[in-house]
């Protein structure tokens, strides 16, 4: 049976809904200063999250030297107006860029932003290690590049594998980190740990990750519901029925799919149609002679590298064994499917400050005639990259960049 559809695109005007920022500048009294925007963004490929700040400013009836504010604190308070949405955000400032005359002025007000990231990220830019391990885990490596940023929240899955040598010759700890992503497995054969970054939401904290992307993809956590803007829950449920309201914000103000495959991409990253590795990895042993390939015989490959080994001599040397064949051929594999143009879900919802890069969310787009068949598209998603946008006069939203949540069914 087919029902014509309430139309349930229209979102609500209630102001309770409405977003508002506050900025802390070092404590320093802003005065006719209006936040224009705030953008927020958070990316399982980025070990650092970030905050930019739009301002307007009556430049010539109170001058401010932006210049002041280098490398100072900032606070970024956002709440709706019933309090029940908050977000915190404390960073430091380290870029001012794009100041200008605003558009619909007679030359009165400038308009300029701020940049701000965590300040462990300011201390990398300034650090430099040089250390030798010879037979360190991955996650006491981390944990001590990670000790020189001053980093106070780490959360760090620490089935990195067996130790291993190392050496960091004059690079930065988040460089040393992204060294020990790439070769971290998890639970012993999976290399597909991730350094990113999260903000707590409630405490404004900037929390470093070093967590599994099949952990994740994995995760027992309940996916966040969203619901296609079309047609609510059921196709037949308008946002402006009372007992729905709160699905509102669980309802996308737009999405669209930009690349359900690519089998080109994935061949090319060593990846076969059927989901298989299709790399190798060929090895010589200076210590044995020895050459030999991951796949067992030495074969066409999609993706070949080439490396030295130390299996069989490690003990003879004095050293663990380096473990390239359990990694080095599976790292691209893992890793292509986030590349940039492999999103396969892009919405923004209404902003939502209680999601984060690396959770899951369940996509519901029902058909608008049959309630009980889902369109294609519908399912769970890993959120790769995130932004939040809050706008002068109250409108919010968050949009999230997913891929599809089919990662390592097949190693």
């Amino acid at each position: 049976m087919y029902n014509n559809p309430k139309d349930s695109t229209a979102q609500s005007n209630d102001p309770s809904t409405l977003v508002s920022a506050t900025i802390n500048l070092s404590g320093v009294k802003l005065e006719d200063i209006t936040v224009k925007e705030v953008v927020i963004g958070e990316s399982l490929l980025n070990p650092s999250a970030h905050a930019m700040v739009t301002f307007q400013s009556a430049m010539y009836y109170r001058p401010t030297n932006w210049n002041y504010f280098r490398c100072k604190p900032i606070g970024i308070n956002i709440s709706d107006n019933l309090g029940l949405r908050t977000m915190a955000v404390n960073q430091h400032v380290y870029r001012c860029e794009n100041r200008h005359f605003a558009d619909t002025n007679s030359g009165k007000v400038e308009e300029l932003t701020l940049h701000s990231v965590d300040e462990s990220i300011l201390k990398d830019a300034e650090t430099i290690m040089e250390k030798s391990w010879q037979c360190s885990t991955p996650a006491a490596v981390v944990r001590e590049a990670m000790s020189k940023l001053n980093v106070q929240t780490l959360k760090m899955n620490n089935s990195t594998g067996p130790g291993r040598p190392y050496v960091a010759e004059s690079i930065h700890p988040l460089q040393v980190i992204q060294q020990q992503a790439n070769v971290a497995l998890y639970n012993g054969d999976d290399p597909s740990f991730l350094h990113y970054m999260t903000i707590d939401e409630r405490s404004g904290l900037n929390v470093h990750n070093f967590q599994p992307l099949t952990e994740l993809m994995n995760s027992s956590r309940a996916p966040h519901q969203i619901y296609a803007s079309d047609t609510a829950v059921s196709g037949g449920t308008s946002f402006s029925d009372q007992a729905q309201s709160d699905l509102a914000l669980r309802t996308a103000v737009t999405f669209n799919f930009p690349c359900d495959y690519d089998v080109l991409s994935d061949l090319l990253n060593g990846v076969n149609c059927n989901g298989k590795n299709m790399n190798d990895v060929r090895t010589f042993n200076l210590a044995s002679g020895d050459i030999s390939s991951a796949m067992g015989a030495i074969t066409q490959a999609a993706n070949i590298f080439k490396s030295l080994t130390n299996l069989g001599t490690a003990q003879q040397q004095n050293t663990c064994e380096t473990l390239v064949e359990k990694y080095l051929h599976r790292r691209q594999a893992r890793m292509g499917m986030l590349e940039k143009d492999k999103i396969a879900l892009r919405v923004t919802i209404p902003w939502t400050p209680s999601l984060h890069v690396g959770h899951q969310i369940y996509f519901n787009w029902y058909n608008r005639y049959d309630t009980n068949f889902q369109q294609y598209g519908s399912g769970k998603y890993l959120i790769l990259h995130m932004t939040h946008n809050i706008q002068y006069g109250g409108y919010a939203t968050t949009t999230l960049d997913c891929i599809a949540n089919t990662f390592g069914r097949e190693s």
